[in-house]
């Protein structure tokens, strides 16, 4: 719907528009994005593809189609939102998923609930500004999932009840691409797993009485 049938519509019916629609804001990366709670809304509202219905998105986000424009042109300069030739159809940039998924992947490795018991703060004795700077270089260099990987090494290795010392690091230090501590040989501290019996088969004992 354009702004006009929406003012239309708002005349008729005499009434404002009942908003409701929903935005968990994630701050920090808003403000890695450089931008205000407000266009933080429409950008959410636009991570996938959408036509531009103004009065879906003020039932949605309750922002007016004056205030819409003003923050689609915002984001659009920002290159933080891609529309078509006649601004018809919106979606948020890869610039914006890009942070996003980095904040998410951040969040995964310094959230130590789903392998460990211990406290994050014994585990990560720093602060998360600080560890996520050095995420993202490990993380561009290495990739996530082998960073992961290490993790998880180095939390079994913190585990150890028979160790007297531990080399406890601060997240910036085991993320470090300069001091790569997250090769460190943490597995030789660890219990060696064996292998399982192979289970016995008939063919196995015709053989052995042949």
């Amino acid at each position: 719907m354009n702004k006009e049938d929406v003012k239309d519509a708002a005349k008729n019916f005499k009434s404002k528009i009942v908003v409701k629609g929903k935005t968990v804001i994630d701050h920090k990366l808003r403000i890695r994005l450089n931008i205000g709670c407000n266009a933080y809304v429409i950008l959410d509202y636009f991570k996938t593809l959408r036509k531009l219905d103004y009065l879906e998105i003020e039932k949605a986000t309750g922002f007016p189609p004056e205030a819409v424009d003003k923050l689609i042109e915002s984001l659009y300069n920002q290159q933080l939102l891609t529309y078509n030739k006649t601004r018809t159809s919106l979606k948020a940039s890869s610039k914006f998923y890009n942070q996003d998924l980095i904040q998410r992947q951040f969040n995964d490795f310094w959230n130590l609930k789903l392998i460990s018991k211990k406290q994050k703060t014994s585990a990560w004795p720093d602060t998360m500004e600080r560890a996520r700077k050095a995420f993202r270089e490990a993380v561009e260099l290495e990739g996530f999932d082998y960073i992961m990987e290490r993790r998880n090494l180095y939390i079994r290795y913190l585990e150890l009840p028979e160790l007297e010392y531990r080399n406890i690091m601060s997240a910036a230090r085991f993320l470090s691409t300069a001091y790569k501590e997250y090769n460190s040989n943490f597995e030789s501290f660890l219990p060696q797993e064996t292998p399982a019996a192979k289970p016995i088969t008939k063919k196995m004992l015709d053989q052995e009485y042949e």
